[in-house]
């Protein structure tokens, strides 16, 4: 009973998915309200309703001063427009009647309190004017698109809100133009009538300096006025699709490139002009930029306390944790170990002894597997070995075996201590390796064997320096190579047989060249050889290159090869390449099969001659 006693007051681990999860949400949940409650309120509620509804009242208010102006403007162009007519279509144009009749035209609207003048232009030079209009002024009109669209007769009437001085109040006008077309529809002259608006003018002025643009478009879109005085004349934008991205009467905040725009329009129902106000948001944002600080920095104040108070929670929630990993990160994957447990947070106490008994599955599996993949080695490898020239001990034997009938001691004694030699293999539960040196021997006894098989006399040479002589390589690598010149490259050749062995060192890499001047290698077959699609021409060879590229394999990895080249009729060359020849078989499995240096006891006592 005590000991059940104490388990049940014994401190239970925290969970720290609970305690990281209860930490984030809070800070979270907390910065994101008073951020959303502080910036939607004073960004959407006023900039968008306050600010958006007065600059749309303003709008209206230039529209509704405009709207007896553009009446008067019209009566005028109509009554002006049937004086002209006969006198600027019907033959030569009496220019001193047409200047008469706007002269009277000024006087009638002078007695009237109309303020206003009227140009007449024929052609680029040709111009009649009432005496309030000034040279200034017409040559701002002739330059301008708005009056070349008229001149040229793409449009008929328009309308025109025309400034020489932006600043000026008194050089806005808002200008009516008319095309005169004669009888073949060809336009004639142009009638403008001007009226000065300082009334409505001083807000769009107003406007202007607080805006990135003004403009108004009539019912087809066409500019009648914008900031940039280069646009006035141009199309703008189809009024159904303008409707439809800002609605008419409305403001909206836009993206246009790359800042954030407030777009205030009002669409007078009368004319069907739309006043148009691109307005900077962070201009909005002047006004209020005092209220807005206040706010940046409660949230960055409250966000600050709320980071500092969720770091110290997490921090010491996931430090057992945080070491855990870094002892795991810093283990090396080849010598697992288990680590201590801490039993603070039940997370880390659950995961610690989880990673522990897989630590513990893995080390035997690991033990398991290296002894298998040893041993598959070892016996692939000792495959390999035992398949070299089984036929060639038995051939030898025999040739032995008739020396000594025909009571050739001598050479029957000789041709057995090649052979001994030749087939000495240590009884290692290694790979044997070799230095260079004896594999060469080994070679020269090979072609001595043959010469006394044979009737020919295969020379052997090599170009190898006394460095290279004492690396390390598998033995019997270089043997199938000198049986391949000798039954292949010699098969149809008695004379002058010359088998000659070259090797040096690039780097990491050793090159070992085995070359004969036999008949060569024909094109097809070799092409055969060098993407391995082939079969052995004879029998008795049946393992040569494919034995020799298997064992390279095995020993060095797949970064060594064997390249064949040959000139049929010429010479046939066998280069090894062996990568990485002072560290054979990198992998761990393999390194733990082979030796990197060989036993002075295991080397041949007998070098011959």
């Amino acid at each position: 009973m005590a000991a059940k006693a104490a388990l049940s007051k014994e401190h239970k681990p925290k969970k720290i998915f609970q305690e990281v999860s209860a930490t984030v949400v809070f800070s979270t949940v907390f910065v994101l309200v008073v951020a959303t409650i502080m910036v939607c309120y004073f960004a959407v509620q006023f900039v968008l309703e306050e600010k958006g509804q007065a600059r749309v009242e303003v709008l209206e208010q230039i529209s509704d001063v405009s709207a007896s102006n553009r009446h008067s403007m019209e009566n005028v162009m109509e009554q002006v427009y049937q004086a002209l007519y006969p006198y600027l279509t019907e033959g030569e144009v009496d220019g001193a009647l047409v200047q008469k009749t706007l002269d009277a035209f000024q006087t009638t609207m002078d007695s009237v309190g109309i303020k206003a003048t009227i140009d007449v232009v024929l052609g680029v030079h040709e111009v009649y004017m009432t005496e309030n209009e000034t040279r200034e002024s017409i040559q701002n009109l002739l330059n301008s698109y708005w009056y070349i669209k008229h001149y040229s007769g793409e449009t008929a009437e328009s309308w025109n809100l025309r400034f020489i001085d932006t600043k000026d109040i008194s050089s806005y006008f808002l200008s009516l133009g008319r095309t005169v077309y004669n009888a073949a529809g060809e336009s004639v002259a142009v009638i403008v009538i001007n009226t000065s608006q300082e009334t409505q003018f001083r807000a769009l002025q107003k406007l202007m300096g607080e805006s990135d643009r003004v403009y108004i478009l009539d019912q087809k879109g066409i500019a009648i006025c914008h900031t940039n005085s280069n646009i006035v004349g141009t199309w703008q934008a189809s009024m159904s699709a303008f409707e439809e991205k800002y609605g008419f009467n409305a403001s909206k905040m836009v993206q246009k490139n790359g800042q954030s725009y407030m777009i205030s329009n009002y669409n007078d129902p009368e004319s069907g002009w739309t006043y148009v106000e691109e307005q900077n948001i962070s201009d909005l944002l002047e006004s209020v930029i005092s209220i807005l600080v206040a706010c940046i920095i409660t949230i960055m104040l409250t966000g600050g306390i709320v980071v500092i108070l969720s770091y110290t929670r997490i921090q010491k929630a996931l430090r057992g944790l945080s070491e855990f990993t870094a002892s795991i990160e810093q283990m090396d994957p080849e010598d697992l170990e288990v680590l201590p447990v801490d039993s603070e947070y039940q997370e880390v106490h659950v995961l610690g002894t989880a990673f522990n008994r897989m630590v513990t599955k893995v080390q035997k599996l690991i033990a398991d597997i290296q002894v298998r993949e040893a041993e598959k080695i070892r016996s692939e490898y000792d495959f390999l070995q035992a398949q070299l020239s089984p036929h060639f001990m038995h051939n030898t034997l025999i040739a032995i075996k008739s020396l000594l009938s025909m009571r050739k001691l001598q050479e029957a004694s000789n041709m057995m201590s090649e052979f001994v030699e030749l087939i000495y293999i240590p009884t290692t539960s290694e790979i044997p390796l070799v230095p260079l040196r004896e594999e060469l021997h080994l070679v020269e006894n090979f072609i001595s064997i043959m010469n006394c098989r044979t009737d020919k006399a295969v020379s052997f040479e090599n170009d190898i320096s006394e460095r290279a002589k004492d690396i390390l390589v598998p033995r019997m690598i270089l043997q199938p190579l000198a049986g391949n010149a000798i039954f292949h490259g010699f098969a149809e050749k008695d004379e002058d047989c010359r088998i000659f062995i070259h090797a040096e060192v690039d780097g990491r890499v050793l090159n070992i060249t085995v070359e004969d001047n036999g008949e060569g290698i024909a094109p097809t077959r070799l092409q055969e050889i060098s993407t391995d699609q082939y079969a052995s021409a004879r029998h008795h060879h049946g393992v040569g290159l494919q034995n020799v590229k298997k064992r390279l394999g095995i020993v060095y990895g797949g970064s060594s090869n064997v390249v064949v080249q040959s000139v049929y009729g010429k010479f046939t060359r066998v280069i090894l390449r062996i990568d990485g020849y002072e560290h054979p078989l990198m992998s761990p499995a393999a390194q733990r099969v082979v030796k990197n240096d060989v036993a002075k006891e295991e080397k041949y006592e007998n070098f011959g001659s």
